[in-house]
């Protein structure tokens, strides 16, 4: 039996992070938001609930044992288990959830608070609810700024906040020694302003690995389940607090829910051509439902080539749980179960796509950026908007009949939507990425033919998986 409920946060402050908290009799609800804007935890004792913030958090780290699992779970995927931490005993709040403590027989249930895909039906006015989930936060007097990086996320932003009549505040950051994909962000991003007379600033970041080691020494206790990087985002909330900016939009979580995979753009590259046969397995889930002769037969074909690239035996899923199980518990984005696993079968009514999107809400809000973001906004008093991420965009997404044209161009209605802007646009930022290439081969043939001139200029932002997992151990610490 509970007998006392203990915070360590006031409950005005719960509501500030997204959470409310009621206790009647002998119930207690806690209920999140889906964007959560801080992480909080609970510990269930004899006969206490402890309910607390992240700097207490931060100091039973010195008393409670590390719980090795979860943390190994951490460094192959750069997220905790939904739900889970670090430590032995303590839980967190995942965000859209509503958790019922029966206080006299101490047991715990979670139900999902919104359920995505409810309320639209079909695939329609994706324009008009984009904007919505742009305007829903909005008021006449405020200063509002995007954090701009020149990609059509960012730019379906703008184009939107014009067409409500604001003039928003361009922020660019980029490494004091560019590489190539910021270079191309930051020639997209000066272009795109001046053609449409905004003010845009431009961040140079020094980035080092001693730098991305004391960024994260700084954050980690106010963000311990967030793995991303946050140099970044510290540098452009900081600018966007000195231009007194109060609400900044961002494009992060359009790749999330959109495709739930990678959306880099085609090419002959290894990297281009593995993320295309990514995307293409998981629409070929959307687009044919029912698991018809061809579509073994193109899973099976898939489940070989994966086998052959990873090193390992896997296998073609037999119907959408399988598929969803695999992903889940891939870091790249995989459909393939090993051989090793029984298989399973479809759960009464499940639904992939609902249940990829939930998937992602619980885990990726409350470790990438988004969270990491979130943290800087409340550090330097700036709402944070993902327009991307809102209610009616979540169910959006749910809502989309992805088909093969997302395989070619991801997130094709995006792309659309910025299109009916302006029709020239994207054409006119593709000869510049196209420029930046030529720059990059000509670099790649000056490393083949002179090393030593290039070494001298070389980058030094590490960006290795031993470099992460480095920062992923000293982030647990």
């Amino acid at each position: 039996m509970i007998k006392e409920v203990n915070y360590n946060v006031s409950i005005d402050k719960l509501e500030n992070l997204g959470f409310t908290s009621v206790q009647e009799s002998n119930q207690l609800t806690i209920t999140s938001d889906i964007n959560i804007k801080s992480e909080v935890f609970y510990r269930v004792l004899e006969n206490t609930i402890q309910i607390f913030d992240v700097k207490k958090y931060d100091e039973l780290k010195k008393s409670l044992n590390k719980n090795d699992k979860n943390i190994k779970y951490f460094l192959s995927n750069y997220v905790f288990p939904t739900g889970e931490t670090g430590l032995i005993g303590v839980k967190r709040f995942i965000p859209n959830s509503i958790y019922n403590f029966d206080l006299n027989s101490g047991t715990i249930n979670r139900k999902t608070n919104f359920k995505f895909g409810s309320i639209l039906k079909e695939n329609k006015e994706f324009d008009l609810h984009f904007m919505d989930s742009i305007n829903h936060n909005l008021s006449k007097n405020d200063n509002v700024g995007v954090l701009f990086s020149g990609g059509v996320d960012s730019i379906l932003i703008v184009f939107s906040l014009l067409k409500l009549g604001f003039k928003p505040k361009l922020i660019t950051m980029k490494p004091l020694i560019p590489f190539y994909s910021s270079q191309e962000d930051v020639e997209r991003s000066i272009y795109f302003a001046k053609k449409y007379n905004l003010k845009h600033h431009i961040i140079n970041v020094k980035i080092n690995e001693s730098n991305n080691i004391n960024t994260w020494e700084s954050t980690r206790k106010i963000m311990p389940m967030a793995s991303h990087m946050s140099i970044y985002f510290e540098a452009g909330l900081k600018e966007a607090s000195r231009l007194k900016i109060n609400k900044i939009y961002t494009g992060q979580n359009a790749d999330t829910f959109y495709n739930f995979g990678p959306t880099s753009k085609i090419s002959f590259s290894i990297s281009a051509l593995a993320d295309l046969f990514r995307r293409f397995y998981l629409v070929l889930l959307f687009e044919k439902k029912e698991y018809s002769l061809f579509k073994k037969i193109l899973l099976n074909l898939g489940a070989k080539i994966y086998s052959l690239l990873i090193g390992d035996k896997f296998r073609a899923p037999i119907n959408d749980y399988e598929s969803f199980i695999a992903y889940t518990n891939s870091t790249d984005y995989s459909i393939f179960p090993s051989v090793k696993l029984s298989k399973d079968f479809n759960p009464e009514n499940f639904d992939l796509i609902k249940s990829l999107a939930n998937y992602k809400v619980e885990n990726f809000l409350t470790s990438g950026a988004p969270m990491v973001i979130n943290t800087f906004g409340l550090k330097y008093g700036i709402k944070c908007l993902f327009p991307f991420s809102s209610k009616i965009m979540l169910d959006q997404f749910c809502s989309l009949e992805r088909g093969y044209k997302d395989i070619i161009k991801p997130k094709y209605l995006i792309y659309k939507s910025i299109e009916s802007y302006d029709e020239d646009i994207l054409s006119e930022l593709d000869k510049i990425s196209n420029s930046v290439m030529i720059k990059k081969n000509y670099h790649n043939w000056l490393r083949e033919n002179y090393p030593s001139f290039v070494s001298s200029t070389k980058n030094l932002y590490s960006t290795s998986k031993e470099f992460m997992y480095n920062l992923s151990d000293l982030w647990i610490k």
